[in-house]
């Protein structure tokens, strides 16, 4: 086929062959019509015969050409010479195969974790619209001379579930990258390619494939029979983290390998934000050092990053009591129109501990479950919550903050004054030899696991690091032997031993698991979860496995504690929803917004004439709606714009109202995307395996501003938009080492305002949008939690805590130090609420999301040793 060059195909110009494979020779040329340089890939003359094999590369073609995706090549045209025979038309890129690179040497570890992360994507991308590649191998992955990783020929690929292309009995693909079950000749599916992706990673990092055989037959039975040779002994010093990813992706059993491609995304992300390595200094001298923490979404923005998944935590469905799948029988142990939440069984299983705002204030309360008035045990201005018990039974551990910082404090069960028990520090867990486990608040903002004895905690040990997991690490749970502990993180539980070592994860689905606690023999963890669209309490078995759904979530059941005896097991329902408001600040009127169960985050269009906001009406998914407002009134009936497999949050109206900005949340991963005001497709405006989230547009519509944690740490970073599609690359704004997140761009374009974490203080600061100059903190103290512009030159409005116990929004002017509050005040709720609101351009107009909880705590009674 060399005699093609110089030859003009169709409207296609060859100019040179630049390679060839089992599926075809590859030509460069150029597109006559649009003036582009191409690659033509042409299906060798003796495929062409074969009637099923033709098909099967248009399969390829066609199911291919319907993806857009930066990690996958694209594909432009499927056409026919005259004598039948077919060719593709792609993108051509300047590079290098993975295969050529890899043959100069094994790569550095951070350059094997982003190729293989890019990878992943690219999949995960291909998967979601039902198409297996089947051959992936360095060969098939291509590196541009941009350092974009690219995914090509999937001439292996087919729909899944629908034609089968191949044989039964007959393999397809690279026999070293072959999945057992495509060595079988079985069908395959995903999991085949993870499969194949982990031996790649394997060979990036070692320089070898881990299935070796002198031939074909010999290599095949290694990959069913053998296990590879740890990467650590082939190269020293690969973590020990690298290592357990590739063992799940290289499970024999499919059921044992990662669910999706997006998990393995997930894994690979948490693992390059852990450690920043040097470079590769020689083939037994492999040395990485971490280079200090990552700063990760601030603790003040947490609820904003997971956006629609924490909503559902201050949410409720009706008033009625919660059904179950448990055994026994449940009732009620409170009630009344006020909050109670946080219960503790006692060692005894006779009493619960619990929080209440019975009194306007949030308190200790105990109550006896033989009947019998509440008892209250603490009564500070401040605060009180989370009640842990003492082995004994003579005291309980509690959150306060009293004295303006939360801290764990001391209170005997029989009454008396409170003492402090541990600074900076939430979630107190006590087991049954006398130990305390919480989560330190560090300076830095994280929040990490300590462990102390419980006569003295300031000699505690940190038993998590920011190293080894990222987001916060919260709500830790004893198990009874004391060996393990289990806590949660942003979305999954995990489970560490005391005694020190990795952590492992329990669950990994990407949904918001939350409050573990263990069963009384140890052999199950319950918790609660936003799985299947509402928050109830699951269970899974400690060893690891599927979660089991145990409560309804009719109700909104989280918070379980289970009695030592296992014959009670003790929650907390909410029953009232959240609300969603515009409030007229001229007139300081609020109108509801109707037709809404829970609280949105929402956007005001600049004129004022519509709200858009994210809400899961529509179903299990949050999904964005479209409401109109007559002169700040909502009027008419909410049109939805997305329709969507993934969680919408975090919408932004462009400043001519025509697009919307969002955030999409699939599992971990958070894109931003744009949608036409008016309906139609979205569009993925960013596209890198980073959290990205929070768009804000510039004030001519020209740029997005948005926070990433890209090149680690989370900082504000800017891109070129045009009709609603990106239109260049992404520019950093903040630099220095703390977190920004949450920007707002000012009216006159000028200025980006954001709220920056220091020293554990949530303030906000402003920064040229340029960049040109470091950012000026704005307030000091604020607890803030959002900003907004209210006009240009401000003033701006701020959510925040305000060293209050509460969030409020509040107007700070540009140079002055005092911040004013909102008459009426617009109050968002307690220290958990979203406090997410958003202004019309004109600074009248303000939409926000008020808590309205109403909860009561339920006891499960049956046989002991039941839970």
């Amino acid at each position: 086929m060399d005699s093609l060059v110089g030859k003009v195909i169709s409207h296609y110009k060859i100019v040179e062959r630049i390679g060839a494979g089992g599926m075809g020779v590859v030509y460069k040329a150029e597109d006559t019509k649009l003036g582009r340089i191409v690659a033509l890939k042409f299906l060798p003359p003796e495929m062409t015969r074969d009637r099923k094999a033709k098909e099967r590369f248009v399969h390829e073609a066609r199911a291919a050409s319907a993806i857009e995706h930066s990690n996958i090549c694209t594909i432009f045209e499927v056409d026919e010479m005259e004598d039948d025979q077919i060719f593709i038309s792609m993108a051509y890129y300047q590079g290098k195969t993975l295969k050529d690179r890899i043959a100069e040497g094994p790569l550095e570890l951070r350059e094997a974790l982003d190729i293989a992360s890019h990878a992943a994507h690219g999949l995960a991308k291909a998967h979601a619209h039902g198409i297996v590649h089947r051959d992936i191998k360095p060969g098939n992955i291509f590196i541009t001379d941009d350092h974009e990783v690219k995914i090509v020929d999937f001439g292996l690929a087919k729909l899944a579930g629908q034609v089968r292309l191949t044989s039964t009995g007959k393999t397809m693909g690279t026999v070293s990258y072959m999945s057992p079950e495509q060595a079988r000749g079985e069908e395959t599916g995903p999991k085949t390619d993870i499969w194949a992706l982990g031996v790649v990673l394997y060979e990036m990092v070692t320089g070898e494939v881990p299935f070796k055989g002198d031939y074909d037959v010999a290599a095949i039975y290694s990959i069913m029979n053998d296990t590879p040779p740890a990467m650590s002994g082939i190269r020293p010093g690969v973590p020990e983290e690298l290592e357990n990813i590739v063992k799940k992706a290289l499970a024999k059993n499919q059921a044992e390998r990662y669910g999706d491609a997006n998990e393995l995304v997930s894994d690979l992300s948490a693992l390059k934000q852990q450690l920043d390595f040097s470079t590769f200094t020689g083939m037994h001298d492999w040395k990485f050092k971490n280079k200090g923490r990552r700063w990760i979404f601030a603790v003040a923005a947490a609820a904003v990053v997971v956006a629609t998944i924490a909503v559902v935590w201050l949410i409720a469905a009706n008033r009625e009591g919660p059904s179950t799948g448990l055994p026994g029988k449940a009732h009620p142990v409170t009630s009344g129109d006020s909050w109670h939440g946080d219960p503790a069984l006692s060692p005894d299983g006779g009493t619960i501990a619990y929080a209440a705002e019975e009194s306007g204030n949030k308190d200790i309360y105990l109550i006896k479950l033989a009947g019998g008035n509440p008892i209250r045990l603490t009564d500070d201005p401040a605060p009180d919550y989370y009640p842990a018990w003492y082995p004994d039974g003579s005291a309980l551990a509690f959150v306060s903050e009293r004295g303006g910082s939360a801290c764990i404090w001391k209170v005997p069960a029989f009454g008396g004054g409170a003492t402090l028990l541990v600074k900076d520090a939430i979630d107190p867990a006590i087991s049954l030899d006398g130990r305390i486990a919480f989560t330190a608040l560090l300076p830095n903002g994280d929040q990490r696991i300590k462990v102390a004895p419980l006569a003295n905690p300031a000699e505690g040990t940190m038993l998590t690091r920011s190293e080894d997991i990222v987001w916060e690490h919260r709500q830790a749970a004893w198990s009874p032997d004391g060996k393990l502990i289990c806590f949660a993180t942003r979305p999954d539980l995990w489970i560490v031993p005391v005694s020190g070592g990795a952590a492992h994860r329990l669950t990994s689905d990407g949904v918001s698991d939350r409050n573990p606690v263990w069963s009384s023999d140890g052999k199950y963890v319950y918790f609660s979860s936003s799985r299947e669209g509402t928050v109830a309490l699951w269970s899974v078995a400690a060893k690891g496995g599927r979660p089991e759904r145990r409560t309804e979530g009719s109700g909104y059941e989280h918070d379980p504690t289970v009695s030592r005896d296992g014959s009670r097991l003790a929650y907390s329902t909410q029953t009232e929803p959240g609300i969603l408001l515009v409030r007229d600040l001229a007139s300081g009127e609020d109108r509801k917004v109707p037709g809404i169960r829970d609280i949105c985050i929402a956007a005001i269009s600049p004129d004022g004439s519509k709200l858009v906001y994210a809400s899961d009406r529509g179903g299990s998914i949050y999904d964005l709606w479209l409401q109109p407002l007559d002169r700040g009134v909502p009027a008419g009936q909410p049109q939805r714009l997305t329709d969507d497999t993934a969680d919408a949050a975090c919408p932004a109206f462009s400043p001519d109202g025509k697009w919307i900005a969002y955030q999409r949340i699939l599992g971990e991963e958070r894109d931003i995307f744009t949608l036409p005001v008016s309906g139609g497709k979205p569009t993925q405006f960013t596209d890198d395996p980073s959290q990205n989230v929070q768009p804000s547009w510039s004030s001519d519509g020209s740029m997005i501003a948005f926070a990433s944690d890209r090149g680690g740490g989370t900082h504000i970073w800017i891109a070129p938009v045009s009709k609603g599609r990106p239109a260049g690359p992404p520019r950093q704004v903040t630099r220095d080492t703390m977190s920004a997140d949450a920007p707002a761009w000012s009216r006159d374009g000028a200025s980006i305002a954001y709220i920056g974490v220091a020293d554990g203080d949530t303030d906000v600061y402003l920064v040229p949008a340029d960049g040109s100059a470091p950012p000026r903190r704005i307030t000091r103290g604020a607890g803030a939690k959002m900003v907004r512009w209210a006009g240009i030159g401000g003033p701006l409005l701020v959510s925040g805590t305000w060293k209050e116990d509460k969030f409020s929004l509040r107007r700070v002017t540009l140079g002055k130090k005092a911040a004013a509050p909102i008459d009426p005040p617009v109050v968002f709720g307690s220290l958990t609420a979203l406090a997410t609101f958003d202004v019309s351009f004109d600074g009248r107009l303000v939409v926000y999301g008020r808590e309205n909880d109403v909860g009561n705590i339920w006891v499960h009674e049956a046989p002991k040793k039941t839970f």
